[in-house]
């Protein structure tokens, strides 16, 4: 298998990404979208907060879009598990439900940002500023400034940010 932040000359470096999704009409329609973008690759998917945790550890991904309701354990105390282990992991938190509280449980387990399942056109900028932030960090390991080189662009307006 071929590291998916090493540049394929056909589509560019990819940006791996963790479904964690139990619904399974959502699920499809999260990975048919990211899908559709050369810079994101979707490594896996999990149906509940267990699985969410051992595929983190087994697959790696640069970011996990986590729904906050799930069976066997829900996605705030797995986002706290993954941060444990891989804090490097960036996580978005899904939930149907417009609760401040449930999304300061889930930001204060790790997660940069939530989104509500009816609002998921912010979901591709924020993979979008996240790839962006990957290949500067792959080129920085190079010994490249991204700035320099002029490979990374301006991630542009309606990002989120940790």
């Amino acid at each position: 298998m071929r590291d998916c932040m090493t540049p394929d000359m056909t589509k560019g470096p990819k940006f791996r990404i963790l479904l964690a999704e139990d619904h399974d009409l959502i699920r499809q329609v999260l990975r048919a979208t990211l899908e559709s973008y050369p810079n994101l690759l979707i490594v896996g998917e999990a149906v509940n907060g267990k699985d969410a945790v051992s595929m983190a550890a087994a697959l790696k991904p640069h970011g996990i879009i986590m729904d906050i309701n799930m069976p066997r354990m829900d996605g705030i105390q797995a986002t706290k598990h993954i941060k444990t282990a891989q804090p490097a992991i960036r996580i978005i938190g899904l939930s149907i439900i417009n609760d401040i509280h449930v999304a300061d449980a889930m930001k204060m387990a790790g997660a940069e940002a939530v989104l509500l399942k009816d609002d998921l056109n912010k979901l591709y900028d924020v993979m979008q500023s996240w790839s962006a932030d990957a290949l500067r960090a792959a080129h920085f390991q190079d010994g490249q400034d991204p700035e320099q080189s002029g490979t990374i662009g301006d991630r542009g307006p309606g990002v989120l940010n940790k």
